[in-house]
């Protein structure tokens, strides 16, 4: 038996978004960055998986211990022993702030010619086409959204406010939804009843509030999905597992970016309630402000957060569909844009992952101007 295990408690299995981020260490596993004879235990107690589904795929990289006796067994030493999930190992005893290390092996990962780690399997996919299809209307192909609301559904079913800054209306998005039912794709809302109910809309499935919601429902459509319209939420980790690309819009909070280079993103913007002007990107993504979640507290800084706009966040969605559909064209503007915003993160103490939105970026180009030495915010004033 090889001496080097690394155990995961049921702070990994008690959400989605934590189940895939088991994804790391098999990453680097697979990279040599950790002893290639290392074995993964999961311990996933009986109530403590929020989707079983997709923890089985975790099956042929890691021995997954479901027996109440031993998860029993481990748990007064769990928190010594287990991997933390705030930070990572690097394999040689050092640790690392838990998005700076994913956007790290991520882009290895990719640079190495990698795919995706989890791939659907043939039954899974059929089954989940057949059950798919009426709600659908026959549609052959479907992006899913999964917009982060007021209250979720924890493990359990109970109803908790948390991360409020992530948080968006669905109703900015109907743009988008109809964009991409003119263009011949099935738009599905995943997540679960606590979100408002969508007004009904051709081409538009709810499946949150549909009777067919199912853990590996949600399996299919994350890995089937041509891309996914998400915000900072647990599925935006999973569908990339899969190969499925993100839109990630609304996000928040500033530092915390998106680690996927194959994603783009528009972030929610800061403004002075005094003065009305938009902080500098810099000043958005350093301390105090960058690591912020709850709205409350840019309130008190004199702040008010602003969420994307429909028109943003369809000509965002527009953006994906062009680079999926082979469109695509690069702009030397916006590759000298992105630079110096991926600049301004690695010397704000951040991390290079998904680009912006272009047209994001070029609306907001005057933002990317402030020196790194006035990037400082105190009292409701950039210095």
């Amino acid at each position: 038996m090889p001496g080097k295990i690394r155990l995961f408690g049921h702070d990994y299995t008690q959400a989605v978004g934590h189940i895939g981020l088991l994804a790391n260490h098999v990453k680097m596993r697979e990279l040599g960055w950790i002893d290639p004879e290392t074995q993964f235990c999961i311990f996933a107690p009986p109530g403590r998986t929020a989707n079983r589904s997709l923890l089985n795929y975790y099956n042929r990289f890691a021995a997954i211990i479901e027996d109440p006796v031993l998860c029993r067994a481990v748990e007064p030493i769990r928190d010594l022993c287990s991997e933390p999930l705030s930070v990572v190992n690097d394999g040689d005893g050092k640790e690392h702030f838990l998005n700076h290390m994913s956007a790290k092996i991520e882009s290895a990962w990719l640079a190495a010619g990698r795919g995706p780690v989890l791939e659907l399997t043939d039954g899974h996919r059929e089954r989940g086409w057949k059950i798919l299809s009426p709600h659908i209307n026959g549609a052959s192909k479907f992006v899913v959204a999964h917009i982060r609301e007021r209250g979720f559904s924890s493990l359990g079913g109970t109803v908790v406010e948390l991360d409020s800054i992530r948080n968006s209306v669905i109703e900015t998005y109907i743009p988008a939804f109809q964009r991409l039912v003119d263009q011949g794709y099935a738009v599905i809302r995943m997540g679960d009843p606590t979100l408002a109910p969508l007004r009904p809309m051709e081409g538009v499935f709810d499946y949150a509030h549909s009777s067919i919601r199912a853990d590996w429902v949600d399996v299919f459509l994350w890995a089937e999905a041509r891309f996914m319209i998400a915000t900072q939420s647990g599925p935006n980790v999973v569908t990339n597992l899969f190969g499925t690309r993100n839109v990630d819009v609304n996000w928040a909070p500033p530092a915390v970016r998106p680690f996927n280079a194959s994603n783009i993103f528009i972030p929610k913007m800061l403004r002075e309630k005094g003065t009305g002007n938009i902080l500098p990107f810099l000043s958005q993504i350093s301390l105090p402000l960058g690591y912020l979640d709850e709205i409350t507290q840019f309130e008190r800084l004199g702040l008010e957060v602003v969420d994307n706009t429909s028109d943003e966040i369809e000509t965002a969605v527009v953006e994906m569909l062009h680079r999926i559909e082979g469109r695509w064209i690069d702009d030397a503007d916006d590759i000298a844009r992105q630079k110096r915003y991926d600049e301004l993160c690695v010397g704000a103490g951040g991390y290079v992952g998904a680009p912006m939105g272009r047209a994001f970026l070029a609306k907001h180009a005057m933002h990317l101007n402030q020196n790194a030495a006035q990037h400082a915010y105190q009292g409701g004033l950039a210095k």
